[in-house]
Parts: structure tokens; C-alpha cells; sequence
């Protein structure tokens, strides 16, 4: 920055980094003597704020990069900033994923602030909203840690451009191209014999069968450059899940001898074709009920069950079903086990155009993130059959425009779409377009805002506006 009046030295300082959100007082001393001498002198990190009173904190990549992050969730940082609590493991709303990676379509932050509850926290990306539409406090894209530059939490004294939350703002910058080629390579591996058994866990694991299966290799990398040296910078990262989880409870489940019965008796009804089409992966080793014991019979040896129900439930007198031998044992406990997989895949890019003398900045960036995996990772008894993939993704574009006009005058515009959404096919195997759309769920946020920042001395005066159109539909 150079400063520079009749009768005095023109001074310059350099280095001077701003931080996101970041409204910076720099204190310039003018020395008498002619204009065309110069001083030069390197900015220094204020240790007030002098231009605000608000309460925030900033996360630098030297932090993001080197800090170890659950899931390399950059969100598992947020809690160490002053004026909040919470706990790094997000999650903190009950209806959103709180699984700690960055590939979740809804990931609910545990952060609170100002005597909030997380429901009321902002979440955006370079400026571009990235907050649930029907759900408060959590956001809808993670972006993976090769792409953040730094982040910004604040908690009181917002400025115009913030209006929808009273709690935290966290607000990520993600990187751009340089005028130096740079990037990053990166594997993460994990597995079984990496991790040691809890105190749960004898020698032999669940049901003897070992310890639980679990593996994970997450492959991140990320590179930039220029296209033109001070003019044009391209920057893209990628992140890819690859994981597996073993999975075991006991489950009640109906017995092959209610299985076999139904084929000869009732072959048929709908319960018969749907225990013979999709049978279980296990067969149930104790804690047997029998038939008469299940109605509330009074029958006793190989009888049949007869006629069973109430007045206010209803009575069955007759049919197949009332002739099942009163001994027979039809539903018991048995040990299902089984590897859930979560695949994900995150891309991310940006491109950033300067003109007109560095007065105009042009930059485009775009986030695409996609994950699988059964729904809230817990499979149904006939997984795979009634667990199919749910696949989820995110798409995330912004635009962003800055002019300045002159020393005093600067204007911003922006524009940026997300959209959410995800396929739940209903009939267990995806069949038809028709069943997959009735479940498909979107959620789309809209965003232009226009920022103006103008200052007349000691005085800077903020202006915005924000249109917003959100919608939550599902195909027909």
C-alpha cells in the first residue's frame, strides 16, 4: 500500500496480509521532505483490533494442514475458536450425519455460540451459502482440506452482508492458482490390524469370528499454476473415499421351518414370496418362539393354533395360518454380520482473472461431492437386498466479481447456486426410473448479492443486498 501528500514522503507498506472477514486499521507515520522520496515499511500484525469490536477467530492452511482432523474434516476445528463450544466430532443435530468426514450432503456442525443453539449457525463457501434449506445449522458441502486456504468464525458484530443466523458465521476461503506451480499427494490408510480391540472385544471378537473388519484409504491431492503470469490462476483438488466397516448385532429373524411351512401351505401370499425371494443371510440359533406362544394360544404339543386375536385387533378363524403346529418354532435370535462400505469422491476447481490493472478481479470456482452408502449406515436384516446404495451429492458453483473504483470505493458481486440431492430407490434394487423418483429428495439455494464498501477518512460505511430463493421438491 502506498501512501503518499504534498509535503511529505511517500510511504509504502509492504506485506500486509488480510485475513477473511478481516476489517484492518494500519497506522502510517508521514515524514516531512519532498514526494519523491520514499520509505518503506513492513506492515506488522496489530495486536488490537482497532476497526471492530467483534469477536471471532481465523484458521490459517498452516493449521488446517498440519492439525490432526477427524476424517480430514477441517469442521473438527472450528470448536478451538474463542466465544464458542462444542465438540470436534460434529454431528450436533440429531436429523443430520454426524459422520466425521466431508463427504456428507448434510453435516451437522456441533458448535454453539452467543447462547444459541447449532441451529443457528451460517455456513458459506467463498461468500456462496452453503446452509441446509430446511434444516438450520448445517451445511451441505465440506470442503476437503488441500482446497481451504483459511476459515473465519465469528460471533458477534456481523456486518451487513450477514442476516439469516445469530450464532457462529463460519465462513471457508478456498485456494486459487499462484504464479508458482504448487500441489499436494496424499494417502491415508487404515485397517483391522492397525487398531487394537476395545474392552467389549474378547480374543476372538464377535461370535468368535475375529475383530470386527474395518479398512479405509482416503487418496486427496490438489494442484494450481498460472496460466498467465499475473493475469490468470488455475487451481483443483480431489479427494476419494474407499472404506469398509464390519458390522454385527443379533437380530430376530423368522425360522426355515415357518419358511418351509408357508411354501406348502400358502404359496401364494405376499409374506411367502417375500421370505423365499429375499432370505437372510444368517439362520437364528436360540431364543426360539413358538407359534402358540406368538398368538397367545392356549394350545399345547403339535396341535394346531386354531383361531387367535381379539375383538379390538381382530380374530383370524381360519386359513393356513391357523393350522401351524403349536410347537413349532417360528422366529429366533440369530448373529448377523456384515461389511458396510462408504465410498466418496470430492472434486473441486477454480479460476481466477485479473484486468485492468489488477482493479477487476473475475473468478469462477465449483464443487462436486458424492457419496454411497446405506442409509445413516445401518443395513436392514436382508442387507443387501433391502440396503441398497443411497447415493447423495452436492453441486456447488460461484461467481465472483470485484471492481475497485477507486481508493475509497470498492464493489463486489456474486452470484452462486447449490443444490443437494440424493436417490433412495424404494423396491430394494433400483428398478425403474419411476420408483427411484419417488423418493429422490433436492434442495437448491439460489444467491446474488451485491457488496458495496465505501470510506471517506476514518469512516467505512458497508452496504448489501441479498435475494435468496430456496426450494425443497421432488421430481414427478
Amino acid at each position: 500500500m502506498t501512501v503518499s501528500t504534498s509535503g511529505f514522503e511517500t510511504a509504502t507498506l509492504n506485506e500486509i496480509r488480510i485475513q477473511v472477514a478481516e476489517v484492518r486499521t494500519l497506522d502510517v507515520t508521514m515524514k516531512l521532505g519532498a514526494a519523491n522520496q520514499k520509505v518503506e515499511v513492513t506492515a506488522s500484525v496489530t495486536p488490537v483490533n482497532l476497526a471492530s469490536g467483534a469477536v471471532s477467530g481465523q484458521i490459517n492452511e498452516t493449521k488446517v494442514h498440519e492439525l490432526p482432523l477427524v476424517g480430514r474434516n477441517m469442521f473438527s476445528l472450528v470448536v478451538l475458536t474463542p466465544g464458542v463450544t462444542g465438540l470436534p466430532s460434529g454431528g450436533g443435530q440429531a436429523y443430520a450425519q454426524a459422520t466425521a468426514d466431508i463427504f456428507n450432503a448434510e453435516y451437522g456442525v456441533n458448535l454453539n455460540a452467543n447462547g444459541q443453539r447449532a441451529e443457528s449457525n451460517n455456513f458459506s463457501v467463498d461468500g456462496a451459502t452453503t446452509n441446509g434449506n430446511p434444516r438450520g445449522g448445517v451445511t451441505n458441502l465440506t470442503p476437503n482440506a488441500d482446497s481451504i486456504q483459511e476459515v473465519r468464525i465469528q460471533t458477534n458484530s456481523f456486518s451487513a452482508e450477514y442476516g439469516r443466523n445469530a450464532a457462529a458465521i463460519v465462513n471457508v476461503v478456498t485456494k486459487g492458482g499462484t504464479n508458482e506451480y504448487h500441489g499436494t499427494l496424499s494417502w491415508f490408510h487404515t485397517d483391522t490390524h492397525l487398531n487394537s480391540r476395545n474392552v467389549f472385544q474378547n480374543s476372538g471378537g464377535y461370535q468368535n469370528k475375529g475383530a470386527p473388519v474395518f479398512l479405509r484409504n482416503e487418496f486427496a491431492g490438489s494442484f494450481g499454476g498460472p496460466l498467465r503470469k499475473d493475469k490468470d490462476f488455475y487451481f483443483g483438488s480431489i479427494d476419494m473415499l474407499r472404506s469398509g466397516v464390519g458390522l454385527g448385532f443379533p437380530a430376530q429373524i423368522p425360522t426355515p421351518q415357518l419358511i418351509s411351512y408357508l411354501k406348502t401351505n400358502a404359496p401364494g401370499a405376499i409374506s411367502t414370496n417375500l421370505l423365499s425371494t429375499f432370505p437372510t443371510s444368517f439362520a437364528p440359533t436360540s431364543n426360539f418362539t413358538t407359534a402358540g406362544a406368538d398368538v397367545g394360544s392356549g394350545c399345547t404339543g403339535s396341535a394346531p393354533i386354531g383361531a387367535f386375536g381379539s375383538s379390538d385387533d381382530g380374530i383370524v378363524s381360519s386359513g393356513p395360518i391357523t393350522q401351524i403346529p403349536c410347537d413349532m418354532p417360528v422366529s429366533g435370535l440369530g448373529p448377523f454380520n456384515a461389511t458396510i462400505f462408504r465410498n466418496g469422491v470430492q472434486v473441486n476447481g477454480r479460476f481466477d482473472h485479473n484486468w485492468n490493472n489488477f482493479k477487476d478481479r473475475l473468478y469462477g470456482s465449483f464443487y462436486r461431492t458424492t457419496r454411497q452408502t446405506v442409509e445413516f449406515a445401518s443395513p436392514s436384516v436382508y442387507f443387501p437386498q433391502f440396503s441398497p446404495a443411497e447415493p447423495e451429492y452436492t453441486h456447488l458453483i460461484n461467481l465472483d466479481w470485484t471492481h475497485t473504483a477507486s481508493p475509497t470505493f470498492l464493489n463486489e458481486m456474486k452470484v452462486s447456486y447449490t443444490r443437494t440431492f440424493g436417490d433412495a430407490p424404494c423396491d430394494g434394487h433400483g428398478h425403474g426410473r419411476r420408483d427411484r423418483a419417488a423418493r429422490q429428495r433436492i434442495h437448491r439455494a439460489f444467491q446474488a448479492e451485491q457488496l458495496r464498501v465505501e470510506g471517506r477518512g476514518e469512516f467505512t460505511s458497508r452496504a448489501a443486498l441479498l435475494q435468496a430463493r430456496r426450494q425443497l421438491g421432488a421430481p414427478s
